[in-house]
């Protein structure tokens, strides 16, 4: 009976403390408290490298300073899938990999992530067209997230209920898509976005998608993390 009762005060001290955690944790708008860049990212795509036969995961983006103040864009991106992959753009991706992509897509403004970083002027003039590789994992995975921070200048500090200890949290933009089909069957070929539930949306389905999802969920949103 005793060991009974001290279960179920256990399951309840783990309830308690499951609540305080999710009722503190800080929730991130469309309106950033300090600054925020204009980000717009492109499609998510998977590439098959003919020489060495590796993947890599691939997505292009357009950043912009409106600030009001010359910054510095120091952007940091992971994906992570259903796998349970967090993996961090750029590393081990050689830079011949980097140079036959940029050659594919032919644009002369597109920049790596390694020479997109730096002194960010101010306005459309100076926005930044970067390419950013991943090199795949698990490529049985079937849904992709990005977490993309370094767009905000917002962060928010949590305690541990439990621990006490404290954690500095970063807002950030997460997106999110889906893999339909064999990977070498989609070579350089947009993936379809999927929806991120909940959340303050940045930028909501097409009527088409949510025609075919049955639902008004974000695909883009502002998160801590």
């Amino acid at each position: 009976m005793k060991k009974h009762i001290i279960f179920l005060s256990l399951i309840t001290l783990f309830v308690l403390a499951c609540t305080t955690i999710a009722s503190a944790y800080p929730k991130a708008t469309d309106h950033a408290k300090r600054w925020q860049f204009d980000f717009d990212a492109g499609d998510l795509a998977f590439y098959r490298d003919e020489d060495s036969g590796d993947g890599f995961w691939v997505m292009r983006y357009e950043v912009t300073n409106n600030t009001g103040n010359d910054r510095q864009w120091t952007p940091n991106m992971e994906l992570v899938t259903d796998k349970g992959e967090i993996i961090v753009d750029g590393k081990d991706v050689p830079r011949d990999v980097q140079l036959r992509l940029l050659d594919v897509y032919g644009d002369e403004l597109l920049k790596s992530q390694s020479n997109a970083t730096g002194k960010f002027l101010q306005g459309k003039e100076n926005a930044i067209r970067g390419l950013v590789i991943w090199r795949a994992g698990d490529e049985r995975a079937k849904e992709i997230q990005v977490f993309v921070a370094g767009v905000s200048g917002d962060t928010a500090d949590v305690i541990h209920p439990i621990t006490g200890e404290k954690h500095k949290l970063h807002r950030v933009i997460q997106l999110s898509w889906k893999v339909d089909g064999p990977l070498d069957d989609l070579q350089l070929v947009p993936l379809p976005t999927r929806p991120v539930s909940g959340g303050t949306s940045t930028r909501r389905l097409t009527t088409d998608d949510r025609d075919a999802i049955n639902g008004d969920e974000v695909v883009q949103k502002w998160i801590f993390r």
